[in-house]
């Protein structure tokens, strides 16, 4: 039996029992929303101070490393920051802390492949600062799995390369869209260290090392969504943020958020033929409800995803095996 079988056997059988211990214990919050659910599990942010003059380096909350250097920042009107400054850093660098965020690594109409995603603010005494120009830091985005090369760096769609009058307004847990940025230099490029990918960004706030899949064989398929103890799911083309599916890539950063649905069924043409994993969430009557399946999508199948009543801690658990 191989791997993926395995795993998906052992994701289907800790589904099952998080659902019996359901029963026994309906102490569990209850929630508005997806977004609500998933609040208190997206990835925390790290605030540490720094010489401004000096610059520096230090590790966010999940291990990346941030190399700032000397004389970087500069105030609204371009004057250059000295002085004691506080950098804010929060990293997104696995399948579940993409799926928890909301920060998912897609364009308007592509999924990406991620190397890990990175949010970065600067500020002296509450005011905002920015990167000087022809500056750049560096992230250093440590990878679990096989190095993927050809990435490049992604800024969110609509928050440009940074200039000093540019007020941003996209926020962590907003549903955002990555676009590549052009040209490639030394101050917006890759560099791959081993088992580490090296991002050099000119931008602070979002940045993300981050490829386009090569060739794509997109396939025509739905799924169709029950519960296992009978409960109505409810009809998410009359309530927002109740019902989420979306298609997880095994062994990569790859997130594909499917929306195209009716009546319980979903209708997806934007996944390619190759090892995925099918997750779905709702929010039923306030409790948490969470469903996984393994498949190679074909054209022209159905796959009936079950949701089981559980925790978004324990849910983000079966996350973080796949």
């Amino acid at each position: 039996m191989n791997k993926k079988v395995l795993t998906s056997l052992a994701v289907a059988g800790t589904l099952i029992a998080f659902a019996s211990c359901y029963k026994n214990d309906r102490k569990d919050p209850t929630y508005s929303s997806i977004s609500d659910a998933f609040a208190s599990f997206a990835p925390t942010s790290k605030t540490v101070d720094m010489d401004a003059a000096t610059g520096g380096s230090f590790r966010g909350n999940s291990g990346a490393r941030y190399e700032f250097p000397a004389n970087a920042f500069v105030t609204r009107s371009g004057a250059t920051v000295a002085g004691t400054i506080k950098i804010e850093v929060r990293e997104c660098l696995t399948k579940s802390d993409m799926f928890f965020s909301d920060l998912l690594p897609v364009t308007d109409s592509e999924s990406l492949i991620s190397a890990g995603e990175v949010y970065v603010h600067a500020t002296q005494n509450g005011q905002e600062l920015f990167l000087q120009h022809g500056v750049a830091y560096a992230v250093n985005l440590p990878q679990k799995g096989t190095v993927i090369p050809g990435m490049s760096v992604f800024h969110v769609s609509g928050d440009s390369i940074r200039t000093i009058n540019t007020v941003a307004t996209t926020e962590l847990n907003a549903k955002v869209k990555w676009r590549p940025v052009y040209p490639v230099t030394p101050l917006t490029c890759i560099i791959y260290n081993g088992d580490t990918v090296k991002m050099f960004n000119d931008s602070l706030e979002y940045g993300n090392a981050d490829k386009f899949m090569s060739n794509p064989n997109y396939q025509t398929f739905q799924l169709s969504l029950t519960t296992s103890d009978g409960s109505t799911l409810p009809d998410w083309n009359n309530i927002d943020n109740v019902v989420e599916a979306r298609c997880l890539y095994d062994g990569l950063n790859g997130i594909w958020r499917m929306k195209w649905s009716s009546d319980g069924i979903i209708y997806e043409h934007h996944v390619p033929d190759i090892p995925v994993h099918f997750v779905v969430t709702s929010i039923v009557d306030g409790r948490f409800y969470g469903g996984i399946l393994a498949a190679i999508p074909v054209t022209g199948s159905t796959y009936n995803v079950v949701l089981q009543p559980t925790t978004p801690s324990a849910f983000k658990t079966l996350i973080d095996a796949l």
